[in-house]
């Protein structure tokens, strides 16, 4: 069956929803500014301030030779952050309009040492067409070509670093989009032309209260002019922001120079999927692949059957354990850390009457019903001694439990 995404119309969404204003936790604000403000003369530019998260957070790192230029297209919104900053010394311009109005012409003059924020997160669709035309002739003019699906956002970080001097810094929140979709991948290749060092700083969990989208902190310095040379990334996974305040990024980050390399390269005997949206399955690699660390690299110890120990989680028991044991984020998304996935449930003692070429030739079917069957009936009932009762009590709480954290991604997608 195919997925149907709903696009609810305009008049259906706030006003917030529209413009994409979903403002910054204070504690990720104070991270940000804390890291690219480095001299109480430094000139910040916030190209989308809101209610003042980043202006108020940035205030007291300056003094009265530095400059904050604030821009907000909301006039509600511009007197919030007026207010957040009230008795500040440090100048600054506030500047009410659309972003792409107020840009143009410093795009042609001064330069800033910063450029902080959380630019708008405005789909294709709700994105104003003449806002999306005049972002476009922008970032055309710097070479970029952005594609008619292009996200707001990707716009204000594009014109963000091009107000930068050589040697400025950009921190931002942006989408973790910015990692996988289509229309961010001139942004992914040109980040590390435009910068000496490319800092993406990702959370296990949701750091925005109330809406499901997932955010990763980008982090940028040593601005350039683009050149062929590739800067170094670096890459770093906390919990969530407390974790992020509690570790120095900078001094704990992995830096590739190549950074499109895998770090490890590592063969292991099979893989278990981390983020998990309907069952825990272990899948042997008969492949020899590696991997990142977005999936669990698994070794098996002694004389263990590898197809065998895959084979065996493929029971009601197992898929009940794990989301007991797992956490489940916003979309519906099952996740098992390391610790997590080596307490499941897994009876591979029991294996000995198991079909594996049935369980794995049904599942590569889609038939997940038939293989839990037989696995029910080999590992559970005849090998664990449970009753027909306790295994049906099983796979109902499995089904229950997993469809329950499946319904949070179809409320989270239309919601959205």
């Amino acid at each position: 069956m195919s997925r149907i995404n709903i696009i609810w119309p305009r008049r259906f969404l706030s006003s917030q929803k529209i413009r994409g204003g979903y403002y910054t936790p204070r504690i990720l604000a104070d991270y940000l500014c804390r890291w690219a403000i480095c001299s109480r003369s430094d000139r910040i530019i916030e190209p989308s301030c809101g209610d003042g998260s980043f202006v108020s957070a940035a205030a007291p790192l300056l003094g009265e030779k530095g400059l904050i230029t604030a821009i907000e297209i909301a006039p509600r919104e511009i007197e919030k952050a007026k207010k957040a900053v009230n008795g500040s010394r440090v100048p600054t311009e506030w500047k009410c309009g659309s972003f792409f109005d107020v840009v143009t012409p410093l795009l042609k003059g001064r330069k800033y040492d910063v450029a902080v924020g959380n630019p708008p997160f405005i789909r294709f669709q709700y994105f104003d067409r003449q806002e999306r035309d005049r972002a476009f002739h922008l970032v055309n003019s710097f070479g970029y070509r952005p594609t008619g699906l292009a996200n707001a956002w990707i716009t204000f970080v594009q014109l963000s670093a091009e107000l930068l001097r050589d040697g400025g810094r950009l921190a931002m929140v942006v989408p973790a989009e910015l990692l996988q979709v289509k229309y961010a991948a001139e942004l992914r290749y040109r980040l590390p032309m435009m910068f000496e060092d490319v800092y993406i700083v990702a959370f296990d969990e949701l750091v925005f209260p109330g809406i499901q989208q997932e955010v990763v902190l980008l982090l940028a310095k040593g601005r350039r002019r683009y050149s062929g040379n590739c800067g170094r990334l670096h890459t770093w996974q906390v919990a969530n922001g407390e974790a992020l305040l509690a570790h120095s990024a900078m001094s704990e980050v992995v830096i590739r120079n190549r950074w499109f390399d895998v770090p490890s390269v590592a063969v292991p005997d099979a893989f278990l999927f981390r983020q998990i949206h309907k069952a825990p399955l272990l899948v042997a690699n008969h492949a020899g692949a590696t991997s990142t660390d977005t999936i669990h690299r698994v070794r098996i110890r002694g004389d263990v059957d590898r197809d065998r120990l895959c084979a065996s989680m493929v029971n009601s028991l197992t898929f009940v354990w794990a989301e007991v044991c797992g956490r489940s984020y916003g979309g519906g998304v099952l996740e098992l850390d390391p610790r997590e996935a080596e307490n499941l449930f897994v009876p591979y003692r029991f294996t000995g009457g198991l079909d594996v070429d049935f369980i794995d030739a049904r599942l590569r079917a889609g038939d997940m019903k038939a293989a839990l069957d037989h696995g029910d009936d080999i590992l559970l009932r005849r090998g664990c001694g449970l009753s027909k009762t306790d295994v049906r009590r099983a796979r109902e709480g499995w089904d229950r439990l997993r469809q329950r954290r499946q319904r949070r991604r179809h409320g989270a997608r239309m919601a959205a």
